[in-house]
Order: structure tokens, then C-alpha cells, then sequence
């Protein structure tokens, strides 16, 4: 509970990792209005469908952000000296990066938690201007937790691959740039080896990118509608996501916990 603590004071204490969340809010409030304005899009907006449509978002902003966090964090452990500390402890290397970790996470956490609040306001407010008229699921509260979480999952991904790379090359840049270039890399061999067809398209269907976008797609699918965000019916289905991203979690943290127990301090 120590490091955890050390970690979290590290955490509020640095202006980067609230710049990075407001830039979150900023995008999302932004997003949120423009489709609010938008009539044929208005009721994907107002609250509580708000919400849905602002985790939506928010995930596909993962990519971005977050490894920015985590990239910053491994990296500038270097830099801030920790690392040494880290690497002469050999007995506690694995819960010092786990803390940094689990730090890491609950800062994405409560930066999904703004997101909430903000749109729940935005959309109170958009009801209130043009009161929309459509039926409220029941288990729409259901729907929004699980979407929540699976937005805080992707996360982790997209924390472990940057926070592993920055850990390897033991800097920040590599960190954040492979772990942003990663996502924008998917995203161009996604097109292409679906263009391809055969064996490639194959890959592509289980590439990282096919289960991060089809988890939070298929859970808001019903609630939300198609003209917004459809889920495709050839994507992974919820479960085979939820697999998906956890076997690429387990080797990217198994990576980075291999190399800062075998790593020694040269200098």
C-alpha cells in the first residue's frame, strides 16, 4: 500500500496526466454538443443516452491519451531517478511496477468518471433545449456500467503497451510514440489486409483493433443508433473481445515485468 500511495501522490502532483484529462473533457464536451445540434443525431446525446455515446468516443480517444500517461510514467522513470530504486530492489521490482500500474489505471478510471459527469450535465441540458421523445431501456443503467468497464479495459491495453515499450527502451518517447504509432498503425493494416482478403483478412480479424472497437460497439449497439455507431456483424463477438484483449494484456505485462526483473542498474 506504500508504493500505491507514493504512486498516486506522484500522480496528482503532475500537471501532465491533468492536461491529458482535460484535453479528454474538452474533446468529449465538444463532440457531445456538435452532435447535439445535429437533430438526426440529437437523441444519441441527451440523457441518459449521453453517456453511452460519450464512452463510445472516449474509447476510440484511448489510443491517444492514454499511452501518453503510461509512456510518460515508464519512460521518465529515468529521468525522475526512480528507476533506480526500482532496479536496486531486486525483492520488490514486480510490485513497483504493479503499483505504477494499478496507479496508472485508476487515473484512467476516474478520467472515465468525468466523462460521465460531464455528459450527464451536457445532456440534461441539450433535453432540456430540445426535449427529445424516446423510450428509456430499463436495463440502460445495466448497459452503461459494462461499457464503462469495457472502456477502462481497452484502456489497460493501450496502458501496458506503452508503459512496456517506454520500460524497454527505457524512454518516454518511445513509450508514447509506439504506443499512439501502434494504434494509427492497426488502424492503416486493418484496411489493408481486410482489402486483401484470404489469410490477411483473417489477420485483421484479430489484430488488437478488432476487439477494442467491437467491445464497446456490440454493448451500446441497441441503445444507440446505427447512423452513430454500428456494430459490425462481422466483429468479435463480446466474449471473444473480452479473450482477445486479455491474452494481449498478459503477454504485454509478462514482457514488462521479464525485462525489469532481469534488467540490473549499469551506471
Amino acid at each position: 500500500m506504500g508504493l500505491l500511495a507514493a504512486d498516486l501522490l506522484r500522480m496528482r502532483k503532475r500537471w501532465m496526466v491533468r492536461i491529458v484529462l482535460l484535453i479528454l473533457l474538452l474533446i468529449i464536451g465538444l463532440v457531445l454538443v456538435g452532435i447535439g445540434h445535429n437533430s438526426a443525431e440529437a437523441s444519441n446525446v441527451d440523457y441518459p443516452f449521453g453517456i453511452l455515446a460519450a464512452l463510445v468516443i472516449s474509447a476510440s480517444l484511448s489510443s491517444f491519451l492514454w499511452p501518453v500517461i503510461a509512456g510518460n510514467w515508464a519512460g521518465n522513470e529515468y529521468g525522475w531517478g526512480t528507476i533506480r530504486l526500482t532496479l536496486a530492489r531486486k525483492p520488490n521490482r514486480i510490485e513497483m511496477v504493479l503499483s505504477a500500474l494499478i496507479s496508472i489505471m485508476l487515473t484512467v478510471a476516474v478520467g472515465l468518471l468525468l466523462v460521465v459527469v460531464l455528459s450527464t450535465v451536457i445532456g440534461v441540458i441539450l433535453n432540456a433545449i430540445t426535449p427529445v421523445t424516446r423510450p428509456i431501456p430499463s436495463d440502460l443503467g445495466i448497459v452503461a456500467v459494462k461499457t464503462f468497464l469495457a472502456d477502462c479495459y481497452n484502456g489497460l491495453f493501450f496502458v501496458l503497451l506503452a508503459y512496456a515499450a517506454g520500460t524497454i527502451f527505457q524512454s518516454a518517447a518511445a513509450g508514447i510514440g509506439f504506443g499512439i504509432g501502434f494504434g494509427v498503425a492497426q488502424t492503416v493494416l486493418t484496411g489493408i489486409f481486410t482489402a486483401l482478403g484470404g489469410i490477411w483478412h483473417t489477420v485483421a480479424d484479430h489484430l488488437p483493433e478488432a476487439y477494442l472497437t467491437a467491445l464497446p460497439d456490440r454493448l451500446t449497439a441497441p441503445d444507440l443508433s446505427t447512423t452513430f455507431r454500428a456494430a459490425n456483424p462481422s466483429e468479435p463477438s463480446i466474449m471473444a473481445s473480452i479473450v482477445g484483449i486479455g491474452i494481449y494484456c498478459a503477454v504485454l505485462l509478462a514482457v514488462t515485468l521479464a525485462v525489469v526483473w532481469r534488467r540490473d542498474v549499469t551506471a
